[in-house]
């Protein structure tokens, strides 16, 4: 699940978190699993909640797609989140997470993951 969200004042909230897979500290939007017995909307708020203290009052559902459709069966959930305010950020542990806040506008050449790229263009309909 991958999650563009706003603040109040509409500035795209982003996360720089180190990614051991690739070796690198990345910029990206809010994204994580779906627990069991959560839908992907649930996760969506709490991923945001967690990662970022923010909570938002409008949740757009802006579609799925595949995530490597060539060998696996996971989708990525796209979500915008409008009208965020800030609270405090709660964790896992061993996650290390720092928060920015940056304009809507070029995003997309940020943004380092996929995903995170085509969630930004398919919110920018709503924005």
């Amino acid at each position: 699940m991958s999650v563009l969200a706003l603040t109040v004042g509409g500035e795209a909230i982003l996360v720089e978190e180190y990614h051991h897979g690739a070796g690198i500290v990345s910029v990206g939007l809010v994204s994580g699993a779906v627990e069991d017995g959560e839908s992907p909307r649930e996760a969506a708020v709490r991923e945001l909640r967690e990662e970022t203290g923010y909570a938002g009052d409008d949740v757009v559902d802006l579609g799925q797609t595949w995530a490597n459709w060539g060998n696996q069966t996971n989708r990525v959930h796209h979500f915008l989140v409008r009208g965020c305010c800030v609270g405090t950020q709660d964790l896992d542990g061993g996650e290390i997470i720092e928060v920015a806040l940056a304009s809507v506008e070029r995003l997309g050449d940020r943004l380092m993951q996929s995903y995170n790229q085509l969630t930004w263009y398919k919110a920018r309909a709503h924005l």
